[in-house]
């Protein structure tokens, strides 16, 4: 995580967490569940979201894969996965 930088971590890590206050990242089922979020990806785009996002996974109790999903870097982009 050195690589990345304290300030950027710590801006991802707000920006995921104003995307699940505002009930824009993962299901309520699934955050029933979640007990970790792990950023697998920083800022990108893909041939899937030609928008600037990191994609993060969350992850259960057993460390068991739920789902995952992208999170917007303009947060006006920010919607929930299906």
């Amino acid at each position: 995580m050195s690589k990345i930088g304290t300030v950027t971590t710590k801006e991802a890590v707000a920006k995921i967490q104003r995307a699940i206050d505002n009930d824009k990242l993962f299901k309520n089922e699934d955050l029933n569940i979640i007990t970790q979020i792990s950023i697998s990806n920083m800022t990108h785009t893909s041939s899937s979201d030609p928008n600037s996002h990191y994609s993060v996974v969350g992850y259960d109790g057993n460390n068991q894969h739920v789902t995952h999903s992208h999170v917007q870097q303009d947060e006006s982009k920010q919607r929930r996965a299906n």
